[in-house]
């Protein structure tokens, strides 16, 4: 059972490194950016699509973290 606490941690690592990342490079207008999306430059819209795939991928790996901890789930994880 050590060995699932490791990967756990690791997970909840990913999480974290992944959602300070995001919140680093989200930019202070990022709400009327969504919303103006078709007149952002190429630039724009490819750094909100990071920030929004590095958010994603928080929540998924927090999930799976919480996952482990709670031992449900093993069989999808394919553990």
């Amino acid at each position: 059972m050590g060995a699932v606490h490791a990967v756990s941690l690791k997970y909840v690592l990913v999480s974290s490194v992944t959602a300070l990342t995001a919140r680093v490079l989200t930019p202070e207008d990022a709400e009327e950016q969504l919303f103006d999306w078709p007149q952002l430059s190429v630039t724009d819209q490819l750094r909100l699509l990071l920030v929004l795939t590095l958010y994603n991928a928080s929540v998924v790996n927090g999930a799976i973290a919480v996952m482990f901890n709670l031992g449900i789930g093993m069989r999808i994880m394919g553990k």
